[in-house]
């Protein structure tokens, strides 16, 4: 028997005023439709996180590159719809080309009041020992999906770090003494890893 109901695809996210309004209550990250809480950090992840971003940051300043950001929320909105969020994550830094953060804020004048609604160029991650590869993989696939040009996942208790692009098959690991570049969007620059371990 063929139902009179078809069936209806469930919509993915919420609106922007609800969206808002839950993340203030209880800060969350929201990946394919899941979110997913965010616990506080261990005081290793916030040095790390204090010396790659004091690199990246004032190299891209002194260069005129575009703007870092600590703990900045991004959400990826429906295509038409920007009051609709699909998903959102807050990477623990994240860098935006000059071209393309002076356009968003020209195009978006209450850009203060929202989260980033365009996505990051470069997103960076410093693992903590509460997380987990699983998700960290998820959320790397989830930002590349959805336009970042590239990832870096840093893991202050290994001593590693890995680096995924879109078109990498599988990234790019490299050991305490490797040396992080990204010549498209940071020419010239280098973060020396064995510089930043605590």
């Amino acid at each position: 028997m063929i139902s009179d109901n078809p069936k209806t695809e469930t919509r993915i996210g919420m609106s922007l005023e609800d969206y808002m309004r839950e993340a203030n209550e209880k800060p969350f990250e929201m990946i394919n439709g899941k979110q997913i809480y965010r616990i506080p950090n261990f005081a290793l992840h916030g040095w790390i996180l204090k010396e790659v971003f004091r690199c990246v940051d004032s190299f891209a300043v002194q260069n005129q590159l575009g703007e870092a950001f600590s703990g900045m929320t991004y959400a990826i909105h429906e295509q038409d719809n920007m009051n609709w969020i699909t998903g959102s994550r807050d990477p623990d830094m994240a860098f935006f080309e000059r071209n393309r953060i002076d356009e968003y804020f020209r195009d978006h004048p209450d850009w203060q009041s929202t989260p980033m609604l365009i996505v990051p160029d470069l997103a960076i991650e410093i693992l903590s020992p509460n997380d987990t590869f699983s998700l960290m993989d998820e959320k790397v696939s989830y930002d590349l999906a959805n336009g970042v040009k590239a990832v870096w996942l840093i893991d202050p208790n290994r001593r590693k770090a890995w680096v995924y692009t879109p078109d990498g098959d599988s990234p790019v690991v490299f050991g305490a003494d490797g040396i992080l570049v990204e010549e498209t969007l940071l020419p010239n620059f280098k973060l020396e890893l064995a510089k930043i371990w605590a």
